[in-house]
């Protein structure tokens, strides 16, 4: 076991060291995350194995081979108005205005499908200052997102899609910690009420 981690560090290394642009998040954790930075690659500084910092940038999130998804995290907006969640979307060639964006602002959250407005809720709003949760739970074509204790609903005509990319505006620094993807089974109760 303790040679198969080592590998795995190694791998890491050498990969991270070919292509500074890649990171790795829960690189130890049954699902690793595989990471791109999309963009000018000081935007991005990871902090240890689940946390990191995003300033003025785009990021990709991967978890290779798993579209059905639980994916939480806190954050912590330290500068910044605004920040952008894109699913149902792709690193390569990424296009904002396709996928599904879900848009956090201090005006409340704003969830768009290839660009058009099909979701607005003005109690949703951004949290300065103070930590903040966020879960994506991504079954089929249905997205649950929480954030904080708020929950909205999401029904999609896209397909699901292994990524996640996070979008920090300009003027934007944002402290992200306890970032975790898990594959999502269905429940018994989400098979019958077609979650």
């Amino acid at each position: 076991m303790i040679k198969y981690l080592i590998t795995l560090s190694l791998i890491s290394i050498l990969f991270s060291g070919c292509h500074p642009d890649k990171f790795t998040l829960n690189r130890h954790d049954q699902y690793r995350v595989i990471g791109t930075i999309l963009g000018d690659l000081d935007s991005f500084k990871q902090i240890n194995d689940n946390s990191f910092s995003l300033k003025d940038g785009a990021i990709a999130l991967k978890c290779q081979r798993v579209t059905q998804l639980d994916i939480h995290f806190n954050y912590e907006v330290r500068t910044g108005d605004k920040i952008d969640f894109y699913l149902r979307n792709i690193e390569n060639k990424f296009d904002p205005e396709k996928g599904l964006k879900i848009t956090i602002s201090k005006s409340g959250t704003e969830v768009r499908e290839d660009d058009k407005l099909i979701l607005e809720d003005k109690d949703t709003k951004l949290t300065f200052g103070k930590t903040a949760y966020i879960n994506f739970r991504n079954v089929g074509n249905i997205l649950n997102f929480r954030h904080n204790c708020s929950d909205i609903k999401i029904k999609s005509r896209l397909p699901a899609t292994e990524y996640m990319l996070i979008s920090a505006d300009k003027q934007s620094e944002i402290y992200f910690s306890g970032m975790y993807f898990d594959r999502v089974l269905k429940t018994p109760a989400e098979i019958i009420l077609g979650f």
